[in-house]
């Protein structure tokens, strides 16, 4: 009779495993040969990585535009277009759209300024320019700055503006690319319960052949 509980409690044990698997982390870090360690951040959800702004720091979306294709700087890159870069902002802040100015949460947008770069020196600050359209680029400014009293304030907006050559050291690019493994990153396993239940189901089944012959 222990054998056979000690089973169920092993097979118990695998299916509550299976049921609530470790979360896998949405956003990982990759590191990529050209840019070195840290350069780049996976969205495991949608495949997409995204290279450090701090990267195309200091050049303007045509700059960029022209180094977009083979044996430029960013080859294999792209700009990421609003809606990928909306999906982004959903999945890290719960909201799809951050115009004008918003207050968002200090620690989310620290990690959001830690993972895709800072581009104001000695600051937690980023800016980030989309193209959306032939001369129009969505710039976007994410920051975080104490108050008066101490308390924290973190904020972002958004806004349109004619500067698509604009160039200012400040200012970087929002660059993807398709993750070739289709978001999988050996450093960042994903749990697998499904052994712990084989063997669970084995140590089930060894329990209930060898009853028979304790019992005779």
């Amino acid at each position: 009779m222990a054998g056979w509980k000690a089973g169920v409690s092993v097979i118990s044990l695998a299916l509550s495993v299976l049921a609530n698997p470790s979360a896998k982390a949405t956003l990982i870090q990759t590191s990529d040969p050209q840019f070195g360690a840290d350069s780049g951040t996976l969205d495991t959800n949608t495949g997409l990585e995204w290279l450090k702004v701090t990267f195309s720091q200091g050049l303007s979306a045509n700059q960029v535009l022209a180094q977009l294709g083979a044996g430029g700087t960013f080859s294999g890159f792209r700009y990421a277009t609003r809606a990928e870069f909306s999906g982004l902002i959903n999945e890290v802040f719960g909201r799809t759209d951050i115009c004008c100015f918003v207050d968002l949460p200090l620690d989310a947008t620290m990690n959001f300024i830690n993972l895709f770069g800072s581009t104001v020196p000695n600051s937690v600050q980023q800016y980030g320019m989309l193209p959306i359209g032939s001369d129009l680029v969505l710039l976007t400014h994410f920051f975080t700055e104490l108050n008066a009293g101490g308390t924290a304030l973190a904020g972002a907006y958004d806004q349109d503006t004619n500067s698509f050559d604009f160039r200012n050291p400040q200012r970087g690019s929002y660059l993807v690319r398709m993750e070739p493994t289709n978001g999988l990153d050996s450093a960042s396993p994903v749990p697998e319960p499904e052994p712990l239940l084989v063997l669970g189901a084995g140590l089930v089944m060894l329990r209930v052949l060898r009853c028979p012959k304790a019992d005779s």
